[in-house]
């Protein structure tokens, strides 16, 4: 028994050795047109969203890691495809639908994701911040 165990464990280890020769590209997209918003709400996104809703994505030094580099590419791919601060010019006939739906996800505790807050304890927003998404969705202040 001991004996296959000890050959799981070398065969797992050659395989996790061998994942990490699949290239995967963290080569950021240029920015287009970021958001127009106010300093207030620029800085919330910054610091809560754009690693996964930009072309301005931070990569962690854990990105090179496989299967994780695999995962993190898929989740940023994902935010972006969703909604993209960096090219904020494609929503211009939306806007006010998109900033109804950030409010609605950050209320609802959907963004930042958990997997994204436990790595990145400091992207909870807090209420103060929520106010201010409410209030910049609903007009309430100019940039």
């Amino acid at each position: 028994m001991k004996k296959v165990i000890f050959y799981l464990l070398i065969f797992v280890l050659i395989i996790f050795i061998i994942i990490q020769f699949i290239p995967v590209s963290f080569e950021n997209p240029p920015v287009k047109q970021e958001i127009d918003a106010p300093d207030k709400v620029i800085s919330i996104l910054r610091d809560n969203c754009y690693d996964c809703h930009s072309n301005l994505t931070k990569w962690p030094w854990y990105n090179k890691i496989a299967p994780i580099s695999w995962v993190i590419k898929r989740d940023v791919n994902s935010g972006r495809a969703s909604i993209n601060f960096t090219e904020w010019d494609k929503y211009k006939s939306i806007e006010n639908i998109i900033k109804e739906m950030i409010v609605e996800a950050v209320r609802e505790g959907r963004m930042p994701p958990l997997m994204y807050r436990l790595g990145h304890p400091s992207s909870r927003i807090t209420k103060d911040k929520l106010k201010i998404l409410q209030d910049w969705a609903k007009g309430k202040f100019d940039k």
